[in-house]
């Protein structure tokens, strides 16, 4: 229900649990938000999020032509070291994707992806909500990995 001020919540944990597979009593909680207003000509700098497991962005108005979202794929750092010949171009083998900008748009990825919003080219600001989850148990109790985070 998009009336109530916490919908985007509810959205975010039918996403996580139709993509991620998670079971029904796994919990997450919002580190944190925040809102971004990309005026024309305006981009951020490549970065990752740290101490959280999952991040995400919500395009609010957006259109394509404001620019998304670039994700920079890890692997590429080996390829000092690793080199594939292929032919042609594959989402697996690229160094990075884009994500164009729609309105009600939402993307969800692991924390450690380095990316970056694209610039505006547009006279219209680009307005997004971002934010980071990280799941109240992680690792598991039989192997001693396990912590539980209480607020």
């Amino acid at each position: 229900n998009k009336s109530s001020s916490f919908w985007w919540i509810f959205t975010i944990w039918k996403y996580i649990k139709k993509y991620l597979k998670v079971s029904d009593n796994a919990k997450f909680y919002l580190l944190n938000s925040w809102s971004n207003i990309h005026s024309s000509g305006e981009k951020s700098q490549i970065h990752y999020h740290g101490n959280s497991l999952l991040s995400g962005v919500y395009y609010l108005n957006s259109t394509p032509d404001q620019g998304g979202t670039e994700f920079y794929n890890p692997i590429s750092k080996m390829r000092n070291t690793i080199s594939v010949t292929r032919d042609g171009n594959s989402p697996f083998l690229t160094d990075r994707i884009s994500s164009k900008a729609e309105p009600n748009k939402l993307i969800i990825w692991p924390s450690y992806i380095e990316h970056r919003s694209e610039k505006n080219i547009t006279p219209k600001p680009r307005y997004t909500l971002s934010f980071n989850m990280l799941p109240t148990k992680l690792g598991n109790q039989e192997h001693f990995n396990y912590a539980e985070i209480k607020w």
